[in-house]
């Protein structure tokens, strides 16, 4: 069947006007989780992320390396800690789409859903790390043979090696999107077919490419806006605490110590940036449960 690519890409609004009390829930999850992560970061590696701060925009390299090196633990705890949160996360939006009858405690659980969709995310990680190291090495040797054939020493040899690297990149960053897009459809999928798929996807969106594509930057656009306007809002509740005096104090703070990074003003607008980030949320997630939805033809409970 065909989707409206228009309507999909809006599936995520009407969510949030359907069911604001779902949105209000899903906020304070995101709320928990991120002053959760907070703590977690500044209990042992706050110094570090200082450290790096301190570094700068234009940061030596050895010295980032070194700092980055030693936040390794850090991001063995946090990389399963998001996976099993945005499985939990991603599996309540898909069920608020694709099952909204089962609306209890804003479509949240922990059961198989949840799990399927974690072993989905680690599964899409192992395929997109492969990818990317066959990409890097085959990038690698068409430079490689490009500088040698040119000759050593030759101007135009170099100009046209970096030709080359140019045009690869660019082909690389395409192929990437038109993979994205081509299984885009794996985790609504696997949530809708309580198994684990991610090439099924491949068979659906054959002929849908242009279609889903520009659902999803629809989609994107709608929810940066968003993003945005919350970023903003975010700024203006810490006026009255005093703390907004500059837009580098804002998104430069104080990683010394979790009292220092945790004023009254910051507090403030990481509750306002919990709603706001999770409509966005919504928005960016609900499209692909939505073209699946219409795409098959599913009856929903709504």
């Amino acid at each position: 069947m065909s989707f409206n690519a228009t309507d999909a890409a809006f599936e995520g609004m009407r969510l949030a006007r359907r069911h604001p009390r779902t949105i209000l829930i899903w906020s304070v999850l995101i709320l928990v989780f991120s002053l959760a992560s907070t703590v977690v970061m500044f209990s042992g590696f706050g110094p570090l992320f200082a450290e790096l701060e301190a570094l700068g925009p234009s940061p030596d390299p050895q010295a980032a390396m070194a700092i980055m090196s030693q936040l390794i633990p850090f991001y063995l705890i946090a990389t399963p800690a998001f996976i099993v949160f945005f499985g939990i996360f991603y599996t309540a939006v898909y069920r608020a789409v694709l099952r909204p009858e089962d609306k209890a405690w804003g479509h949240l659980r922990l059961g198989r859903d949840e799990l399927r969709m974690m072993g989905l995310f680690i599964y899409q990680m192992v395929v997109w790390l492969g990818l990317t190291l066959a990409a890097g090495v085959v990038f690698g040797l068409v430079i490689a043979i490009g500088m040698v054939a040119g000759g050593q020493g030759a101007g135009g040899a170099t100009a046209a090696s970096a030709i080359v690297a140019i045009i690869l990149y660019l082909v690389f960053i395409g192929a990437g999107i038109w993979l994205a897009v081509r299984l885009s459809l794996a985790q609504p999928m696997t949530f809708e077919q309580k198994r684990i798929v991610l090439f099924k996807s491949w068979s659906l969106t054959r002929g849908r490419f242009w279609p889903l594509l520009g659902c999803y930057l629809l989609a994107l656009v709608t929810g940066f806006v968003v993003s945005l306007l919350g970023s903003a809002i975010g700024m203006a509740v810490m006026v009255p605490f005093g703390e907004f005096t500059s837009f580098a104090a804002v998104v430069e703070p104080d990683f010394t110590s979790l009292q220092a990074y945790l004023t009254p003003g910051r507090i403030a607008m990481i509750v306002v940036n919990s709603f706001i980030n999770t409509l966005a949320y919504a928005i960016f997630m609900a499209p692909a449960a939505a073209a699946y939805r219409d795409i098959v033809g599913l009856k929903t409970g709504e």
